[in-house]
């Protein structure tokens, strides 16, 4: 669903949206390479960047980056 009227104007907008929101670890380095050009060349991409810390979006790939969290490194001493 495109919530701002500047997602309309968006490149990604004409790609599979499954592509965007995949897990870090099943998307090959190709592939967000591919979304990187994607969004490099996108001319929204400064509203995207805004709407991201707007809402905190804190998942999938937005304005050229994964917005994933990184799984915390396991500790030596087996804590959490």
């Amino acid at each position: 669903m495109m919530s701002e009227p500047w997602m309309r104007e968006a490149l990604c907008f004409w790609f599979p949206t499954d592509q965007w929101i995949v897990e870090p670890a099943d998307r090959s380095a190709a592939s967000e390479a591919a979304l990187g050009t994607v969004c490099r060349a996108c001319a929204v991409r400064a509203d995207c960047e805004a709407y991201v810390g707007r809402v905190g979006i804190v998942s999938g790939f937005w304005a050229g980056l994964d917005r994933s969290p990184l799984e915390a490194p396991a500790r030596a001493d087996g804590a959490a």
